[in-house]
């Protein structure tokens, strides 16, 4: 919006003024309010994604990168307060002995810790679409997600209150309702979401065989992942001390 000011009656000067409100900021205010009404909706009946299927896609996405994150936090906090809390207890010999600590690196423990949580709940999903598409209801890859997003909602929030924990110094509650929050990613959500899938449509496969079915099939390709962790990370530091 141009507007003009006179100067000494003849000189005239325009200039700009910035009416026109950031777009940016506009719209992270309008995603916002809209995943804040997706939270209070959902976190109260969660059991409605089965009715709105992929309305609410791109929440239910958002809501699964949040639990990711809490948890990267989370890990890195719980990490940095235990290293810190070992060198309060040693004083002045841990300096003595390894030198001057730095802190633990951030982007590296956050990444593992969310790299870690993303691919558990993909092999999550993996078993949830295998099983639905032989044995239950067809289903899209966004239903599904839409599904579990909406669930995740709980965990997220178990998890954020662990995090809040750990920040206080709380560590002993404080790991117990982290361990809880990616036990109800883990299991519970799955095996009540797999469980409405069978009971709406199960025509191959007994619901409860199907349902035993999910449960062997993610204790298998979770059991491949976790050795793939425990050998790549594990065993090099269980030969570097066998080598000392």
């Amino acid at each position: 919006e141009l507007s003009t000011v006179s100067i000494a009656g003849n000189v005239n000067v325009q200039h700009s003024t910035n009416t026109v409100p950031n777009e940016h900021v506009e719209k992270v205010k309008e995603h916002s309010k809209m995943f804040w009404n997706y939270f209070v909706r959902y976190i109260k009946r969660p059991y409605e994604s089965f009715v709105t299927g992929t309305s609410e896609f791109i929440n239910a996405l958002i809501s699964i990168l949040i639990f990711a994150i809490i948890f990267g936090i989370t890990i890195y906090v719980s990490i940095s307060s235990f290293v810190q809390a070992a060198l309060d207890g040693l004083g002045g010999l841990g300096e003595f002995f390894i030198g001057e600590i730095e802190s633990p690196p951030f982007f590296s423990i956050f990444g593992s810790a969310f790299l870690f949580a993303i691919v558990s709940m993909a092999l999550v999903f993996l078993a949830l679409f295998t099983v639905a598409k032989f044995f239950g209801p067809t289903k899209t890859l966004q239903e599904l997600l839409s599904y579990y997003g909406a669930y995740m909602l709980l965990s997220s929030l178990v998890g954020l209150i662990g995090l809040i924990l750990f920040l206080l110094n709380i560590y002993v509650l404080g790991s117990v309702i982290v361990i809880l929050s990616f036990l109800i990613m883990l299991a519970i959500i799955p095996t009540f979401i797999i469980n409405k899938l069978l009971e709406l449509k199960s025509e191959k496969l007994d619901k409860f065989h199907g349902y035993l079915v999910y449960i062997l099939l993610f204790s298998f390709i979770y059991w491949i992942y976790i050795k793939i962790i425990a050998d790549s990370t594990i065993a090099p530091m269980i030969e570097q001390l066998r080598s000392l």
